[in-house]
């Protein structure tokens, strides 16, 4: 009995076609990668900057006048240097004739004043050599402390009727964002919270006896009206 054996021959063709047959469902299912940029809600942040002052020296002086004083008091009000992280006054070189111990003794003076102001963390040192600081006779005063940016606000440069990809206005939170910058107190509260104080350990005692004693307020409502009839905290 004679048997027949069939080989299948190497064909280039064949084997195209089975790799695109293979290729196409995958490719079919792979998922489309989006790209595009998600817009960042607004918000106000703090940035550290130096603030500048130079307060002048008439002739061989080495007391403020008047008007420097109350120029030099004015800076402080105004950058709230009594925040500020520090304040630096650096002595200028002397004119000619004078000498550097009278320049020390108008940064001194101008320290002094700083200090009395408000002014923390007042530190008296001369410029690195090449630095550009105070003119001649004079002092300069470098007060580094945090300062808001708000958000350019109002933002429209996405239309607010058309939010196909599923993303909120450009200027969704604009109001909220330049309200809350401009309320803030300290700009370092952006940075890094404050320490809790100590805690008021007669009052917690309070309430914790209010507890016991079943005495604690029920919730308000949802109505004014409902104001009405809380017992008064004892």
């Amino acid at each position: 009995m004679l048997h027949r054996r069939f080989g299948l021959r190497w064909c280039p063709g064949l084997l195209a076609a089975l790799t695109l047959a293979v290729t196409v469902p995958i490719t079919g299912c792979s998922r489309m990668e989006n790209w595009s940029n998600v817009h960042e809600p607004p918000t106000p942040k703090a940035e550290l900057v130096t603030l500048h002052h130079i307060v002048a020296f008439p002739g061989a002086e080495d007391r403020l006048s008047a008007a420097e004083r109350r120029r030099l008091e004015a800076f402080v009000t105004r950058v709230q240097a009594a925040g500020a992280e520090s304040v630096h006054v650096h002595p200028g070189v002397p004119l000619p004739g004078d000498s550097w111990r009278r320049q020390q003794r108008r940064a001194d003076a101008v320290a002094t004043i700083l200090r009395r102001a408000g002014a923390a963390a007042v530190s008296v040192d001369p410029l690195p050599d090449g630095a550009a600081g105070a003119p001649a006779g004079a002092v300069g005063v470098a007060v580094r402390r945090h300062v808001v940016t708000l958000p350019p606000c109002p933002d429209w440069t996405r239309t607010p009727h058309a939010t196909y990809n599923n993303q909120p206005s450009s200027n969704w939170g604009c109001a909220t964002a330049i309200n809350f910058g401009v309320m803030l107190h300290d700009p370092r509260d952006l940075v890094r919270g404050r320490d809790l104080g100590p805690a008021d350990g007669e009052h917690q005692a309070r309430a914790i006896k209010r507890y016991r004693e079943d005495e604690v307020r029920p919730l308000m409502g949802e109505s004014a009206s409902d104001l009405h009839g809380l017992p008064t905290a004892r």
